[in-house]
C-alpha cells in the first residue's frame, strides 16, 4: 500500500452511494478543481457516460471512492466500476466514508493507504 506524497496529482472522487445522485469531482490535496452532480446518476445508463465524459477532460492519477450505506446494487456498481478503472489505468484507489465530502477529503490524503482494489461495505436491513 502506497502513501500519497505529492500535491501535484489530481484524484477522481466518486460518490454514487450517498444518494441516487452521482457526485464526481477532480481534486488535489488542497482544493476541489471541478465538481459535477448527475441527478439519478447511479442508474447504469447515466453512470458510465457521465463518468467517462468527466475523466476525459482531466489527467487523473488515482481514485477516491465513497462506499457503503447505499443500496446493495449501488454499492456493487460503484465498486465494480471503480475497480475496473483502477485496474485498466493502473490508478491507486482509496475508500472514503459516507459523509466525507470532496471538500474534506483532500486534506486527509497523506493519512490514507491507497490500494489496487476496494471491497463493497454493506450495511442496513438484512446485513448482520
Amino acid at each position: 500500500m502506497k502513501k500519497l506524497t505529492t500535491k501535484s496529482k489530481i484524484w477522481l472522487y466518486i460518490d454514487g452511494v450517498s444518494s441516487r445522485d452521482l457526485t464526481l469531482a477532480s481534486l488535489t490535496n488542497d482544493k476541489v478543481l471541478k465538481r459535477r452532480l448527475v441527478k439519478n446518476g447511479t442508474r447504469t445508463e447515466k453512470f458510465l457516460p457521465s463518468l467517462m465524459g468527466f475523466i476525459s477532460k482531466v489527467k487523473i492519477s488515482g481514485l477516491v471512492v465513497v462506499q457503503g450505506a447505499g443500496s446493495y446494487s449501488q454499492i456493487r456498481l460503484v465498486c465494480t466500476i471503480a475497480n475496473a478503472l483502477a485496474y485498466a489505468y493502473s490508478w491507486p484507489i482509496v475508500e472514503a466514508e459516507v459523509g466525507e465530502t470532496c471538500d474534506k477529503i483532500g486534506k486527509k490524503f497523506n493519512k490514507r493507504n491507497f490500494r489496487k482494489l476496494i471491497l463493497p461495505h454493506y450495511s442496513g436491513p438484512g446485513v448482520g
